[in-house]
C-alpha cells in the first residue's frame, strides 16, 4: 500500500497491456492474474503493468530484456470505512443508510468512484481527498463531507445526520 508497507497477500488484480493503442483505440491485454504477487513469462519488449486493489491502482511502464526481472509496485493507497449516527449518538439502521464516494477535486464536475456503499464497508482507494455523500432513508436526509485517505492507513469516519424516520 505504501513504500514501507508489507506485501499485499491477496486481493490484487494484475493486468499486463501492450504499450501502444490498437486499431480499436484500446490497449491490448497481454496477461492477467489475481491474488497476491504475480509471475508473468513475457517476451522481450515494453509493457504497461497495472495492479488494482479494490478501487486503488497503479500503472508502471516496464521494459523487459532476456533476463528475469522483479518489480515492486507501490499503490500509494489506503482504506475508507464509513458510518453514520444520530445527534444522540445512536446508530442508524444500516438498511436506511448508503454512501457514495466521489473524486475529491475542487471542480463542480466530481466523478463518481463508488456508489451505494453500505456502512462499515472498507473501500480501498488511492491516497487523496474524496467527497463523500451520505443518504439516510429515501428522502432528503443528506450529509456531505470531504475525507482524506492516507497511504497504508484505514480512515474511519462517522457523519452525523440530524434527521429521523417518519
Amino acid at each position: 500500500l505504501n513504500q514501507d508497507g508489507p506485501d499485499i497477500p491477496s486481493g490484487l488484480v494484475w493486468r499486463v497491456f501492450a504499450p501502444e493503442v490498437g486499431p480499436d483505440g484500446q490497449l491490448a491485454l497481454i496477461a492477467s492474474s489475481k491474488g497476491g504477487s504475480a509471475v508473468f513469462n513475457l517476451p522481450e519488449g515494453s509493457y504497461l503493468v497495472h495492479a488494482a486493489y479494490g478501487r486503488a491502482g497503479a500503472t508502471k511502464r516496464i521494459t523487459l530484456g532476456n533476463a528475469p526481472r522483479q518489480e515492486v509496485m507501490v499503490l500509494d493507497a489506503g482504506g475508507m470505512k464509513l458510518s453514520a449516527a444520530l445527534p444522540d449518538g445512536s446508530r442508524i439502521n444500516s438498511d436506511l443508510l448508503r454512501f457514495s464516494i466521489y473524486s475529491g477535486d475542487e471542480s463542480n464536475e466530481r466523478s463518481l468512484i463508488a456508489p451505494d456503499i453500505k456502512p462499515d464497508t472498507i473501500v480501498r482507494l488511492n491516497s487523496g481527498t474524496y467527497h463523500v455523500v451520505s443518504n439516510y432513508g429515501t428522502a432528503n436526509a443528506t450529509i456531505r463531507a470531504d475525507i482524506r485517505v492516507d497511504a497504508g492507513k484505514l480512515t474511519e469516519a462517522t457523519v452525523q445526520h440530524r434527521a429521523a424516520e417518519v
